[in-house]
């Protein structure tokens, strides 16, 4: 199941916890707002004073706009960050004039909604939440996730082929170690072995880590996969996974994917309080 243009379930789950809530609270707010203003009005949604009678061309226009910057935040792009901050301000400055005009909500509701918006987009500015949205390299969540592993290959070069392990793999290539000294981008033919089967494809030598490093190996790029082969790395995946197969970089305490989603929710839920004490 893909999710926002593209995106898997999972890729979500690797983004900062304040940007996926807080882009989810602007994309169902309109739903919300509705909800405050009948439970405030106590206006039935037909007859003649109804919930629509009391919205003006500016309500209208704040709930359209809700879901839009909500979209904006999830992208982290340029345009989704000066969106966000700009229309947050907009509603403080809006929840003031219309507090002065119509005391239609209490003051203390006007003052902790505009304090609870200013937090927020204060958040927004720190540095670690604000980078990504200005520079795509620090969008570390697009990446495909590597996995750790130990697994059997063959690497095939010059008509012949030497043993190799394969440290690390991902849907667009693999880190390995192997006995043969190889350059930066030769192109060689991979066979995997893993689970009974054998998923064979071509990749190139992108990188290499010398034998003195504390990784040393070879970092290929799978190159012109078939659909076949695509089918038979995807499942080869899916098998790490559900054995229990760890993201290279994913935090040592998170649970595995395998694990119980009650548990899933509880690690993302401390996440997030990391995140807003910046630990």
């Amino acid at each position: 199941m893909e999710a926002e243009g593209g995106q898997s379930p999972m890729t979500l789950l690797r983004k900062p916890v304040s940007i996926v809530v807080v882009g989810l609270y602007y994309i169902i707010s309109p739903f919300v707002n509705l909800a405050t203003i009948l439970w405030v009005t106590r206006l039935p949604f037909t007859g003649p004073v109804n919930l629509w009678s009391v919205l003006n061309p500016s309500d209208w226009a704040i709930l359209v706009l809700f879901p839009i910057v909500g979209v904006g935040v999830f992208s982290v792009r340029r345009w989704g960050w000066f969106a966000f901050v700009g229309f947050s301000l907009f509603l403080i400055g809006y929840n003031t004039y219309s507090y002065l005009v119509n005391h239609t909500y209490s003051l203390g509701m006007v003052i902790c909604y505009n304090l609870t918006l200013a937090a927020v987009t204060f958040y927004f500015f720190r540095k670690h939440l604000r980078a990504p949205y200005f520079n795509p390299r620090l969008r570390w969540w697009n990446a495909d996730p590597r996995y750790q592993v130990s697994l059997r290959a063959q690497f095939s070069m010059n008509d012949s082929a030497c043993d190799a392990e394969v440290l690390d793999i991902s849907k667009s290539g693999v880190f390995l170690s192997i006995c043969a000294d190889i350059e930066v981008g030769q192109t060689h033919r991979i066979s995997i072995d893993a689970y009974g089967r054998t998923v064979s494809c071509s990749g190139k030598v992108m990188r290499k880590t010398s034998a003195g490093s504390s990784n040393p190996g070879f970092g290929i790029m799978f190159e012109g996969l078939t659909q076949e082969e695509r089918r038979e790395l995807s499942l080869l995946i899916a098998h790490l996974i559900i054995n229990g197969a760890r993201e290279r970089g994913w935090p040592s305490d998170a649970p595995l994917k395998s694990e119980p989603a009650y548990k899933h929710a509880l690690w993302y839920a401390r996440r997030l309080w990391r995140e807003i004490l910046g630990a």
